[in-house]
Order: C-alpha cells, then sequence, then structure tokens
C-alpha cells in the first residue's frame, strides 16, 4: 500500500464530504474516507507500526464534523481558528 497516496485519498475524500451540496453526497463522501481509513489501520496494524495505534484511536473515538465551523480532523484534536494555536 502507497500510504501517502492513501493519506492523500482519505483527505480528498474528506474535503469533498465539506463541500458536498447535500446530505446524501456528504454521507457518501464521509463513508469512502471511513474505508480508507479503516484500510490504513489494518495496514499499519499488520506492520505493527506505532502510528497505527494513534491512527484507530482517532477513527473510533470522534466522528468526522466537517459542516459548519469545525474542520477537525478525528482524532487529532480541534480546528485552530486563524491566529490562534490549536
Amino acid at each position: 500500500m502507497d500510504l501517502n497516496r492513501a493519506y492523500a485519498d482519505h483527505q480528498c475524500a474528506l474535503l469533498k464530504a465539506g463541500r458536498a451540496a447535500n446530505d446524501t453526497d456528504h454521507a457518501s463522501s464521509l463513508k469512502v474516507a471511513s474505508h480508507i481509513g479503516q484500510d490504513i489501520s489494518a495496514y499499519q496494524q499488520r506492520l505493527g507500526a506505532a502510528a497505527a495505534c494513534a491512527w484507530s484511536l482517532g477513527l473510533f473515538t470522534r466522528p468526522a464534523t466537517l459542516r459548519g465551523l469545525s474542520h477537525a480532523s478525528p482524532g487529532f484534536g480541534p480546528a485552530a481558528t486563524p491566529g490562534q494555536a490549536a
């Protein structure tokens, strides 16, 4: 698996969800992002990668919030406001 490509595809799916014109497209894009995230997690677990624990925890602790003001990635803390540190 090309992790750089998988991470990029995951981010693109999240961005697409944030730009979705309707709830159906929004949910569909989040589903794609979730599947990619699960694939990344499984790959990392198979390799015993240290980052796998943090990535997996992020997948299951908070849902992605892409509508409205929050654009935080799940598991990586709140989004920073311009002029503020995250």
